[in-house]
């Protein structure tokens, strides 16, 4: 049996990391001739100044590159990949808990995993579906094949897929062996053939597995081939 092969197009993608936020600017970071460095949140002047005060550093990033990537479009589904989400706030609230003091509403509200999807949904006022999803070292993958997951069912429609995920607290500092920059990205996917995401036979080390958002970056800012966890993220 043949492997699976799921096929696409890539009408828009946008990326944002402390100093990089265009395509050249990605491209140069893929040479080896830039690094991350800088401003910790992008500029979102599409968002109200009360709701951007209340924004982590996650959901402006994801904001910022959902704004991006649809140009305008509206009524698009959505899907918000996440590793590890708002850990950054939720490990507050913990330890607010565990020093015995009262908890903000606010903070708790926008603790959740799909604390960018709702946001993104009020932002746009675009009541178009959304999801959230986590999972793993592999949420990037998890997130794309939902993304075809939904193409598939109505071609016609384009689907934004947006990923992020900010540094882990200081507290689980020994959990996060990759260490990888803030940074998100959205693509914009619709109906075609000029990408193709199949399944890719052979083991993979843990090491591969962390990084999968910045190997996508590389080919997305050089062309080429990118490894996902179990798949193959191929270009025209």
């Amino acid at each position: 049996m043949s492997a699976p092969v799921l096929p696409f197009s890539l009408a828009a993608w946008a990326a944002w990391a402390p100093g990089l936020n265009t395509p050249e600017d990605w491209a140069v970071w893929a040479s080896g001739g830039k690094t991350s460095e800088g401003e910790t949140k992008p500029d979102l002047p599409f968002v109200d100044a009360m709701t951007r005060r209340r924004l982590s550093p996650l959901s402006r990033m994801s904001l910022w590159a959902a704004h991006q990537a649809l140009g305008g479009r509206t009524g698009i589904a959505s899907v918000f990949a996440s590793r590890h989400g708002e850990l950054p706030r939720s490990a507050e609230l913990l330890a607010q808990l565990a020093a015995g003091e009262p908890l903000s509403p606010m903070g708790f509200s926008l603790s959740v995993h799909n604390t960018a999807s709702g946001l993104h949904s009020i932002v746009a006022r675009d009541t178009a579906p959304s999801t959230a999803i986590a999972g793993g070292a592999d949420s990037l993958t998890a997130g794309l094949l939902e993304a075809l997951g939904r193409l598939a069912e109505n071609p016609a429609a384009p689907v934004l897929l947006v990923y992020g995920d900010d540094r882990m607290p200081e507290v689980y500092g020994e959990f996060d062996s990759a260490k990888l920059m803030p940074h998100a990205l959205a693509l914009l996917l619709s109906s075609g053939d000029t990408h193709r995401l199949s399944l890719e036979t052979g083991a993979i080390g843990e090491a591969e597995r962390e990084c999968q958002s910045l190997e996508l970056l590389r080919t997305l800012a050089c062309g080429g081939a990118a490894r996902l966890g179990d798949w193959r993220w191929q270009g025209a």
